[in-house]
């Protein structure tokens, strides 16, 4: 490590840090911090309709197990929801 202080990797990491802050502020946006963000939302899109699509595929009873059209309806069960 140097002994100026103005070289060494911690003053840059600061400076940009402040840099960045500033930035943010002042309303200007980072190129970089948008994509991230792009990048974020659609994944966050992706995953909530994959969920949602398996969700409700969970939720539709397989033909084995559906009564056949001659059985009749003894007793119906309400679920909480």
């Amino acid at each position: 490590m140097s002994d100026n202080p103005t070289t060494g990797p911690l003053f840059w990491f600061v400076r940009w840090v402040e840099l960045y802050r500033a930035a943010a502020l002042e309303g200007v946006n980072l190129p970089m911090h948008n994509r991230i963000r792009r990048f974020a939302s659609a994944t966050l899109l992706a995953t909530t309709i994959a969920v949602l699509s398996l969700s409700v595929a969970a939720q539709q009873v397989p033909q084995q197990l559906q009564p056949s059209a001659d059985e009749q309806l003894l007793l119906q069960v309400r679920t909480a929801r």
